[in-house]
C-alpha cells in the first residue's frame, strides 16, 4: 500500500449534508465523483476516505472499500445520535472502520 512518495495517506474528508433535500441525489454524485478520481490516481497512490456512516450495511460504500485506489474507508460519526452509532451499521459494513471522536462523553462535573 503507498501513499505520497514522502510515505504519507492522504485523507479525504468529502461531506453530504445530513438534512440534505436530496440527500440520495448528492450521495449519488458524490460516489460518483470519488470513483472518478480514485480512478485517475497515478501507479499505486492510496488515499483514504472519511465519510459519514451509511444508513444501510454494505450500501454505496463497498466498491468504493475495494477499490485498489483506497486504502481504508473510516466512518464519521458526526451529526448521528449515541442509539445510531450503538446500532452499529458501520460494523455491518464491510471493510469500514469507525471514527467517533464527537462522541466524547462530556466530564463529571
Amino acid at each position: 500500500m503507498a501513499g505520497t512518495g514522502a510515505g504519507l495517506v492522504p485523507i479525504l474528508e468529502p461531506e453530504v449534508l445530513i438534512r440534505s433535500p436530496d440527500k440520495a441525489g448528492a450521495k449519488a454524485l458524490l460516489h460518483d465523483e470519488l470513483h472518478r478520481g480514485l480512478d485517475a490516481l497515478p501507479g499505486d497512490h492510496q488515499v483514504m476516505i472519511k465519510i459519514l456512516i451509511p444508513e444501510k450495511a454494505d450500501l454505496f460504500y463497498l466498491d468504493l472499500i475495494r477499490h485498489p485506489g483506497v486504502q481504508r474507508v473510516v466512518a464519521l460519526s458526526g451529526g448521528f445520535t449515541r442509539a445510531m452509532k450503538r446500532a452499529g451499521i458501520w460494523r455491518r459494513t464491510h471493510g469500514m472502520i469507525a471514527s467517533f471522536s464527537r462522541v466524547a462523553r462530556r466530564p463529571a462535573l
